[in-house]
């Protein structure tokens, strides 16, 4: 048996932060020199969720991550254009604002999701997955035989998607997972491999799955988890 994967240190976040730092590092070295005025540079620091969110849209894995980096993006803007003396929001309208935002990104796959599956209780056929759950929990058990991923969250609250009994008519199958300040575990077969490349952000990506070797010519059956914990955390195992 291998030793469990877990999420690598060498991960972009790591990366980001560290030159995060080194940034502030240097800034603040350049305003000793009278160079720049490090807290005119500082006040700019919600350029930084700008970005995020931008990057977000375009490259996020799933529709979860893209309306949460839709989210930051124009919270970001706001707060920075306040900063900068451009217009100040009122945020006892923003915040509702970007809370219903959410919600209909949300309950947009719920609907498309529930005509997928037709809303039944109990273990689905389903070969794509698309749920969620928010302030509450949820579980999805799936004996589906060509199971080829999909999407799932949790946002406050937590989620379970029991695959114990499924199977992947291909090689690969992806799941795209987003977690904010809850948990996903997902339970998946003895015989099928599991490649995480989440992205934590102060949360976690851990696989607890036993890696066993496949038999000579078996074919081999790889689930990859890819996404984003924030606050939270994603755990697989048999």
């Amino acid at each position: 048996m291998a030793e469990r994967n877990r999420y690598s240190p060498y991960s972009a976040p790591s990366f980001i932060g560290g030159a995060l730092i080194i940034l502030a590092g240097v800034v603040l070295l350049l305003d000793n020199f009278g160079v720049v005025s490090a807290r005119d540079v500082f006040r700019l620091w919600p350029a930084l969720l700008v970005l995020f969110g931008v990057r977000q849209i375009v490259r996020g894995y799933g529709s979860f991550e893209r309306i949460f980096g839709l989210i930051v993006a124009i919270a970001g803007a706001l707060w920075l254009s306040r900063r900068l003396g451009w217009y100040d929001p009122d945020w006892r309208y923003v915040l509702p604002a970007l809370l219903i935002l959410l919600g209909v990104g949300l309950l947009t796959r719920t609907l498309a999701a529930r005509g997928e599956s037709g809303g039944l209780p109990g273990p689905r056929s389903a070969s794509r997955l698309n749920e969620w759950a928010a302030f509450g929990g949820g579980r999805y058990v799936s004996n589906a035989k060509d199971f080829q991923g999909g999407e799932v969250a949790a946002v406050f609250g937590g989620y379970e998607v029991d695959l114990a009994k499924a199977d992947i008519a291909g090689p690969e199958a992806v799941l795209n997972v987003f977690a904010a300040f809850g948990s996903v575990e997902i339970r998946v077969p003895e015989d099928w491999s599991v490649e995480c490349r989440g992205t934590p952000i102060l949360g976690g990506f851990e696989d607890h799955t036993a890696h066993r070797q496949l038999e000579p010519g078996a074919p081999e059956k790889r689930l990859v988890v890819r996404g984003m914990a924030i606050f939270g955390g994603v755990e697989i195992k048999n």
